[in-house]
């Protein structure tokens, strides 16, 4: 059996995509920052700071849900930009976040 990675998507404190987020990686820019939201104002965090809202409007979204799916549909939604889904290859996906749940 073979594996090719054939695509990969990222969004976080640093980037909004894979690009972005390399970029910030090599250029050691941080993405910890005061909180912006109530519930995070008293810490130094690492956010996306849009709402769920935003990002379902800036990512072009066609429905809401968790914050923690929202994100990984934006992740995903790079991941298979520019592939065909055909139905002799199986096609896997690996997932990981460190999201906590707010609206």
């Amino acid at each position: 059996m073979r594996i090719y990675v054939t695509g990969y998507g990222v969004i976080s404190s640093i980037g909004e995509n894979a690009e972005e987020t390399l970029l910030s990686l090599k250029s050691e820019k941080t993405g910890i920052k005061q909180g912006q939201k109530t519930y995070t104002e008293r810490f130094k965090v690492g956010e996306i700071s849009w709402s769920n809202d935003e990002l379902v409007e800036r990512f072009g979204l066609s429905q809401h849900a968790s914050r923690t799916a929202l994100l990984g549909m934006i992740a995903a939604k790079e991941a298979f930009k520019g592939h065909a889904i055909r139905p002799e290859i199986r096609t896997g996906l690996i997932s990981g976040t460190s999201v906590g749940e707010w609206t």
